[in-house]
Formats: structure tokens, sequence, C-alpha cells
């Protein structure tokens, strides 16, 4: 009753004053109190008509009165009063999602109300009564409504009536949670559900008019426990998939409308149920269960011909308001006497209704009255300009100033939204400015003077990357100061780096941050701009003088941390040389330096201040171009040695792919330098930029394509008559470069052929030609045919270095077989020959060693033995054999003159040793080996079981075995058919297994036995080192008691020496040099990889 007086008296004592309002405004105008009074009723009853035409065309403007008339006719409950009082405390319009409505069936309100207070709720300070319960949840809460409340027609139907006066305490409901049982859809009750949903229709009626909007209802079936096969497909699922909602949203569309829609949710359910079943399939499941299993998706497809039905008809008007249906399921909890337990409710409580229930903002109707549109805006600009105002910011702490600052300067231009308060804001950026001015302490141009000095100073004693960066902070700071000038926002002067103490026009105590630096300057320069102007000029004049001090510019050439310099072998190329191309002249060095340059340029305003950078810009090219000049001739001017760390496998691989460094430098060349026209390059750079676009197939087909297509558009077409070769010189080119890659190919095919390959370099006669002959030969026409250059010499030095090194590599190669040839036929049978008949061996194999392999590479001049040099590179032969050939050999044991005689002798040797051959192979040689005991000296966790030694002659294989016993065996081997050796040592869980290899195998093997036993360290073993390390054994001792190994040794020497008839003939040498075993050399040619490697690491 109060609250009608009170707004009683309000209304009269506004209608009164309305009343004073226009009579006074009526006789100031000249009317008559009469005339007045008439025009005061015409203006009221007008109001009254607009009034009333307002609330026929909007009739939710009266709903206050409604409200007001209903207030205290149906008084709130106790328990919705204590849970919207409760809800308002706890919740937030943030963190509450929204509240929801359960309404429904009784027992299906009751499971789900039952599961609900089982779940870890936010309060349950109010318990059930005959009007509904709350149940909180953090982000969520529900008001369960009883049945009797919201079917009309019953004594209760107040309370559902009323229910509008109540939910004016809290937001609109989020929505209403419709729960359905599923016996009705098992039982196909169509018409009961029906009957049902109508009576819910009508109860749900008046909620649009407390909310303002017609409420989603969302459809909870439960129940579903009941549906064929449903709980045994729960049972099988984890508990993590029962706690997830099953269900989904219902989407209608104009076709089908609410019957497609919820088709497709339940198609949609039984394709998860059916997805569902391999993960879950139980082992072992019986027929039954197989079958209720198996036909759950039908089941549940059924579900969707009544639920349809009767959704589509009770609302046909708006089809839309079913949002969502979801399907819940009970089972019986252990343990708990017979409580039920509610499952797929966990997700849709937790996760889809507080998504589904978050509040939407909903725009207010704007004012009517202009009064109150300038009131609204006054009000929002007051609103809106009030965070920027601050009391008193002169006597705020600095840094609080220079935030005020920012933010007062963001909103500049943007006076409309602040209205008459924004000179406020003006008068406060002002007094702020001034108020960090105290801060700063005004110096006299003096001191000002001996500050740049004291830069100038300090820059001339440091180094020349100190310099660039001084000079660059110089740039900064003009930079800055002329932003300041230019009244740039506080903000972006700030995201610059502070200006060094040197270059600032007064002093600021050392406490002061460098964002508090900035700040204040930029306030002095607002207050004193003529005075910042005059400090930029000196600043300039002082930016000019440093870039003048070094008419080298060695401050902008000094090396950068971020600029890697290029190396050589980035290009491909196989070693690292000590000349780089520094970085600041790659392609990222240069845009770097163009990055410098602009900032430097800019700075002083101009480029006529600096002629030395002025010089430098001109001549920038020509100082790039020598730098990579120098690392080309390095390039060009290395030779390779045996000892370089090169990967020659991979580096002949690139040029056989014509990948080669050459190649790939000139690549690169001309990419880093293709910002240089061609009126500025040189000469070696033009020809490097041919090269390149003429060893490419891609560029030759694209540069075509892109021909014709400017043809077939009629463009005018750019000639490039001085980028390319002219056609004669380039099929030549391409014919030498098909020359290196056929020669490369021969090398990788032919690795162990090195002696083949290059033995015809010297031209001696009875040699095979040379591929390299041909190739530098054709090369030196190419390079001397007109049309070259003298200038660019240097490139066609950069692509022969790729055949210079085939050419080492191949030279390399030929001293490795060398050297192994030199063991196999020198001292190898040396060692197997009797002493005295070494003298007379060596008298025969080294002279005709030497004429037959080494004299293509050397050259007799004046008794000594030089090694035949092409393109400056020789077979490495050792000092050693040298000094051999020098002294102990005489000059017809070398010289070429007389090889006609001794290729006669060699002829008939050749004879002989072919029939001596053919007699030794006939022939086998019997060794009676008999096997000892094996042991390990020097002790070990383990001891040798045995031993197994295994003779392999073509397809026959002879085995000797023994376990630690003495066993004999009649080894038969023949020269040239027995290849291999293999020796076993067995222990226990193990076997330790070396190999011989070669046809020699068994005459080394006799030759390690030739004591009766040999020491095998642990390395000797191919298989079993890591056991036999853990067994503690560091070395195992074999014996071997041999028979007619003298036997094997004769006559491996005459299969294996060139003159091995005669040596099994001849009985004594009558010129016995024995001076020649103590001096012969054991190795005749320095050999980069090891002999036993077929190709190179």
């Amino acid at each position: 009753m109060l609250k009608k007086i009170v707004l009683t008296v309000i209304f009269f004592s506004a209608s009164v004053l309305v009343s004073l309002f226009c009579l006074l405004f009526f006789i100031d105008r000249g009317a008559s109190l009469l005339r007045s009074g008439v025009y005061t009723l015409l203006l009221l009853l007008m109001l009254f008509l607009i009034r009333t035409l307002y609330k026929m065309q909007h009739k939710k403007g009266h709903r206050w009165w409604r409200y007001l008339r209903h207030a205290r006719r149906y008084t709130d409950p106790e328990e919705w009063l204590r849970g919207a009082r409760l809800c308002r405390q706890q919740y937030s319009r943030h963190n509450l999602s929204g509240w929801y409505i359960v309404t429904g069936e009784k027992a299906s309100c009751h499971a789900v109300m039952s599961e609900m207070v089982t779940m870890p709720t936010f309060c349950d300070a109010t318990a059930e009564t005959r009007r509904g319960q709350w149940v909180f949840f953090p982000r969520v809460v529900f008001w369960f409504l009883p049945v009797s409340c919201c079917v009309s027609g019953g004594k209760r139907e107040k309370h559902w009536r009323c229910f509008p006066v109540w939910s004016r305490r809290l937001p609109a409901p989020a929505g209403v949670l419709l729960c359905l049982p599923a016996t009705w859809l098992l039982q196909g009750e169509e018409s009961v559900l029906r009957h049902t949903l109508t009576r819910w229709q009508k109860g749900l009626a008046c909620i649009p008019e407390c909310a303002g909007r017609r409420l989603p209802v969302h459809v909870v079936i439960t129940g579903c426990d009941m549906i064929p096969g449903f709980s045994q497909w729960v049972q099988s699922l984890r508990p993590e998939d029962r706690d997830q909602a099953l269900g989904g949203v219902l989407r209608p569309d104009g076709a089908t409308g609410m019957a497609g829609a919820v088709t497709a949710l339940f198609d949609a359910l039984a394709c998860r149920v059916t997805a569902s079943l391999p993960g879950i399939w139980p082992p072992g499941v019986d027929d039954n269960r197989a079958c209720s299993l198996l036909g759950l998706p039908q089941q549940i497809r059924c579900l969707s011909v009544p639920v349809s039905a009767a959704l589509s008809r009770t609302d046909r008007a708006q089809p839309d308001r079913y949002r969502s249906l979801w399907l819940v399921s009970g089972h019986v909890a252990p343990f708990t006497d017979g409580v039920t337990r509610q499952d797929f409710l966990r997700g849709l409580i937790e996760y889809h209704l507080p998504v589904a229930g978050r509040p939407q903002k909903h725009g207010h109707p704007a004012g009517l009255l202009a009064a109150y549109g300038t009131a609204g805006m006054l009000i929002i600009s007051a609103s809106l300009i009030h965070p920027l105002l601050r009391r008193n910011i002169a006597v705020s702490p600095p840094q609080e100033i220079v935030s005020q600052l920012i933010r007062t300067e963001r909103s500049e231009g943007q006076g409309w939204k602040y209205g008459v308060f924004y000179p406020l804001l003006l008068l406060q950026h002002t007094q702020g400015e001034r108020a960090l001015l105290t801060l700063m302490q005004p110096v006299q141009p003096d001191e000002m003077n001996a500050r740049l000095l004291h830069y100038r100073d300090r820059f001339r004693q440091s180094a020349p990357g100190v310099q660039r960066e001084m000079i660059l902070a110089l740039a900064r700071s003009i930079h800055l100061w002329q932003m300041m000038v230019a009244q740039q926002p506080l903000a972006s002067l700030l995201s610059r780096p502070a200006l060094p103490a040197e270059l600032r026009p007064g002093g600021l105590p050392l406490v002061v941050s460098p964002r508090l630096h900035i700040a204040v300057q930029n306030s002095w320069v607002h207050q004193h701009p003529e005075q910042a102007k005059r400090h930029i000029a000196v600043l300039q004049d002082t930016l000019s003088a440093l870039t003048e001090s070094d008419p080298h510019l060695a401050w902008l050439l000094a090396p950068s941390s971020g600029l890697a310099p290029f190396r050589a072998t980035e290009a491909g190329f196989p070693l690292a040389l000590p000349e780089t191309v520094p970085g600041v002249w790659t392609q990222a060095g240069q845009q770097q330096m163009d990055a410098w340059l602009l900032q430097i340029i800019s700075a002083l305003g101009t480029v006529q201040r600096s002629p030395t950078l002025r010089a430098f810009t001109f001549h920038r090219t020509d100082l790039q171009q020598d730098a990579w000049f120098r690392l080309l001739l390095a390039m060009t001017a290395h030779h390779f040695d045996t000892g370089d760390p090169v990967n020659w496998r991979l580096q002949l691989d690139a040029i056989v792919h014509r990948k080669g460094w050459a190649t790939r430098f000139a690549q690169r060349v001309t990419e880093e330098l293709q910002a240089i026209p061609d009126n500025r390059a040189h000469p070696w750079l033009k020809l490097l930029r041919q090269l390149s676009a003429t060893g490419s197939p891609g560029n030759r087909h694209l540069r075509a394509a892109r021909t014709q297509l400017v043809r077939w558009l009629k463009l005018p077409v750019r000639e490039e008559t001085e980028t390319r070769l002219d056609p004669a010189r380039r099929a030549a080119w391409a014919d030498w470069q098909a020359d290196l890659q056929a020669v490369a190919l021969m090398v990788s095919r032919e690795p162990l052929r090195g002696i083949r390959l290059t033995e015809g370099l010297s031209g001696a006669p009875g040699t095979a030609v040379s591929p390299f002959t041909a190739l530098f030969s054709r090369f030196e026409q190419f390079r001397l045919s007109p049309g070259t250059s003298p200038p660019a010499d240097v490139v066609w030095q950069l692509y022969l270095s790729e055949a210079r090194f085939l050419l080492a590599g191949t030279l390399f190669h030929a001293a490795c077989e060398l050297q192994q040839q030199w063991q196999t036929k020198v001292l190898w049978p040396n060692q197997l020959t009797a002493a005295n008949e070494c003298a007379g061996f060596l008298r025969q194999a080294v002279p005709a060693f030497i004429q037959t392999s080494t004299v293509p590479f050397l050259d007799i001049q004046q008794g000594l033995a030089v090694p035949v040099a092409e393109q400056g590179y020789t077979l490495p032969f050792t000092r050693e054999f040298l000094h051999f050939v020098k002294v102990f050999l005489r000059p017809e044991d070398v010289l070429q003159e007389v090889a006609s005689v001794h290729q006669a002798r060699r002829e008939s040797q050749r004879a002989r040793q072919q029939e001596a051959h053919e007699r030794l192979s006939r022939t086998p040689v019997i060794s009676q080996v008999t096997s000892l005991p094996a042991t390990v000296p020097s002790g070990g966790e383990v001891l040798p079981t045995g031993t197994r030694l295994i003779l392999q002659c073509g397809d026959e294989t002879q085995v000797l075995s023994s376990l630690n016993f003495k066993e004999s065996r009649a080894m038969a081997w023949r020269p040239g058919e027995c290849d291999a050796v293999e020796l076993t040592v067995q222990f226990p869980g193990f076997d330790a297994i070396t190999r011989y290899e070669g046809e020699q195998s068994w005459p080394d093997f006799l030759r390690d036995f030739a004591r009766g036993e040999h020491l095998f360290q642990v390395q000797d073993f191919e298989t079993g080192q890591e056991a036999l390390k853990q067994s503690g054994v560091h070395a195992v001792l074999v014996r071997y008691r041999i028979a007619g190994a003298n036997k094997v040794k004769d006559v491996w020497r005459a299969w294996s020496s060139p003159e091995g008839a005669d040596v099994l003939s001849a009985s004594g040498n009558d010129d016995n040099r024995t001076e020649w075993i103590s001096q012969l050399p054991p190795v005749i040619a320095q050999c980069p990889w090891k002999t036993r490697e077929k190709d190179p690491q």
C-alpha cells in the first residue's frame, strides 16, 4: 500500500509541475489566464491521447502498472525469495550463464532432480517444497516447478501465473527443461504425448509476458534404459563416456521442419551408437545380448516418429522454439541400497546448458525527448572522460603523469565523444607537461658543445663497429627530435630507443628511466620549439662531421654480428678458404646497408652534406664486385693436396650432375649481385651471368616461353644480346661441359682405375690416351678463341678448377693403386721369398715394376727421376721412392730408350708365367693342419671351447673342427681358386670369427701360424667383439701345427711374381745386392685413403 501511495504522489506532483510550467509559459507569451488554462488542458489531453495510442501499439509499456497491481496480490514465496537472494549474492552477470525452469512429468523431473542434488552443487540452502526447489551449480541455476503449478485450471494455477512477478527479481530465464519419460515413446502413446505437450504449451504461454521473448524449450527424455539394448550399451561404456551428454541441437529447416530435424538428430545418435559398438563389444557375449546391442541403433531411430509428430503438432507457429533434445538413462548404483543414478546428465548440466544459456544483450529504445537525449549524451561524455581526468596531476608521480599523457593523446581528434568536457582534457595535458619540465635542469650552450666534443672524442677512440653504432644512435636521435618537433604522439616516441646522455639538451637525475627521459624532452620541445630546431641543426652538423672523419668508411664496412660472411664452402667448394666475402657485401648485408644509409641520409636531410657518402654511393657496386672477385681468385688459385680433408665422393657426384662449385658459385653470385645493372657490371660478372643463364636448361625453357608470350601479346621485346653468349661459343661451351661430365662419370664409375685414366698424360709410348689430355686441350682452344676477354679469364679458371680437381683425385687414386701393386708385386713376395733368394728376386721384380707401372709418371732429367706434371698436379711419389730410384736403379732399368728390349723379355716372361700358372693350378698343394687347444693368455671370464677352420676353394669347402682337442686334416690349396679362409673361435654362448679374403688368404694364414700359434687381439675379430670385451677377454691364442707350409709359399710366390716361372727354376743369383733389402721403401706413393677402401670417403 505504501508503494501505491508513493507512486500516486509522484504522479500528481509531476502533473502539477507540468501544468504550472505550461501556464507560466503561455502567460509569458502574452496570453490571458483563461486562454493559458485552455491551452494547458489541450496539451494534457494531447499527451493523454499520445499515451493511449502508444499503449495500443506497445502493450508492453503498461506492464509495470500490472506489476504494481499484482505486487501485493501474489506474495512471493519464501523459498523463491531465498533462492533469488542467494542467486543475486553469489552470481554476477559475467559468471552466471543463466537459470532454467525444470518442469514436466513428475517421475522424470524427480529423476533429474535426484541426480542433480548428488552432483557437487554450489549451494543447497533451500529445500524441496510444494512450490519448487532451487539447485545451484557454478555456472547455471535450476528452478524445479511442480506439475501442479504448470497445468492450467487447477487450484495452484495462480502460482504459475504469478511467476512473471517472481521472475522480475532475476534476469529472464535462459529456457525451460521439459522432462518426458521414454515409456510414452516406447508404448507408442502418441496421443498421450501430444495431449501432454499441448498442456505444457498452454502453461508456457504466459512466460513471454515476463521474459520479453518466448523461452526456448530443451526436451529431456528420461528412462531410456527401458529401450531394448540401451542399458547393456551404457554398461559397456567408460565412466567418462557416460558423463557426456547424449543428444544434440534441433535445427529445423524450411523443407522438412521440426520432423526433419528430429529425424536427423536420432539418425546421428544411432550412427554414434553404431560407431561405438566395435570398441565396447564385450568378449564372450551371448546371443540375446548381441542381438540387443545390434538392434539398439534401429530402436533409437524408431523414437524419432512419435517425438517428431508430437513436437511438430504442438507448436506449428514457432517450430524453432524447441532448441535441443537429450536422452538420459538410469542405472542402479552398486552398494547404495537401490539408488538410481542417471547417465548422460553431467555433461548436459555442466557444459551444454551453460553454453546455451549465456545471456544476450538486448538494446533499449532511445528516449523520445531531446532533453533526455542531451542528458544522456552528457552522462556518456562524462563517463568517457572521467577515466582520463586525474585530480592534482601536477603533484602525481612522473611515471603516472607519462601514462596519463599517453591516454590523453590517444583521445586527440575524438572531441565529439567528450563534448563540452574536452577543454578540460587539453588543460590537464598542458599541466602534465609543465609538471614534467620541473624535473629538467637547463644546460648552457657551452656545456652542450662540450658534450658533443666529448662524443666526437669517444667516436675517434672506438672500434669501427662501435663507431657505426654511435653514428646510427646519433641519426636515431635526430629522427626522434624531428618527430617531437612534428608533434608525433608520445606513445610512438616511447617505442624508440632513448637518447644518449651527450645528445640531450638538459640535465635529468640519474634515477630517471629512459621512458621518462623521452617524455620530459618531448615536453621541452613543445614548450621551446625554436630551441629544439637549433638543437637539431647542431646534431646534424655533428653527424656530418662524424661521417666525414674516415674517407674509407671503415665504420660502415665493419663486420656485424647479424651478417655472416659468405664462405667458399657455401657454394659447394670442398675446402674452407681463409678468404671470405664480408657480410656487408652479401644481399642481406646490402639491404641492411641500405637501411643504415637511408637512416643516416634522412637524418642529414640531404646526401650533399656528406661528400664521402655521396662518393661511396657511386662506387658502391665496384667495391661489392671486388669483394666477390677476391673470393673467386682464392677459389681458382687453390691447389688440392693429399692432406686436404675433402669429401671426394660428394664433390664427384656434384660434378657428374652439373652441380659443382663453379656452377653453384656462378648462380650464387648472380643472385647476390642481381641488383647491379649491366652497364656497371665488371667483365667477369657479365661472363658469369652469361654462363649462369646458358648452363641451366630450365632457364632456357623459361626464357623461350617468356619470349613466345611476349610475342603473342605484341609487347616490346627487350634485347638480351649482352647477357647471352653467341651461338657458336654457347655450343662450344656446352660441348666442353659435356666432356667434363663424361670424364667425371668415368672417374666415378672406375675409382680403382686411376692408372689407366692418367698414364697417358706424359704421352709415353705404349700408354693409352688419357681423357684429361683432350679435356684440357679443348678448354684451351675455347678459352683462346675470339671473343674472350683477358679480364674474364679468372671465370674460365674457376670452371677449369673442377677439371683440375678431377685430375687430382684421379692421380691420388693412381697413387693408391701403385702402392697396392708395390705391396703385392714386390713387398709381399719378398717376404715370402727365402733369404738367399731375396736379392735375385728384387733384381728382377723392382726394375720390372718400375718399367711397367711407374715409367708413365716419371721423367728422367739429367739422371734424376722427376714426376710428370699436368696442370700443376703430379702423382704424389714419396721422397724415399725417388731417392731409391736415383741411387739404387741403373739408367737402363728406368729409361724409355731400352723399353723395346725389355718389352720382348716381358712377353716371353708373360708366356712362361701363363704356362706356370696353368701348371700350378692343376696340381693342388697339400698341407697337413693339426689343431691344438686355444686359450686366453691374459685371463677372462670365459675360455674357448673349440675352433673351426674353413678353406673355401670355389664350390669346395674344407672344414677342420675341433673341441679344443688335437684334430688333423689335409687341406688341398690351388692358387687362383681358393679365395677365403674363415677361422672361428667358439666360446660358451657366442663365436668370435676372423676372415682372410683374396687369393693370398691361405698363404697369409700360413704366414700368421708359421710358429704354430698366433695371438689375435679383440679388434682382429669381425664378430663377437662386444661379448669378448664384456667377458674381460683382451686376446685369444690359437694354435695350429702345419706341415707343408713352405711348399705353399713357393707356389704362391711363383704364382704372384711376374717372373714366377723363372723363380721356380732359378737356383741362384749372380748379382746379390743385399743393400736393396734394407733400403727398399715401404711406401712409394702417398694415398689419402685406406688401401682397403674401394671408394674415398
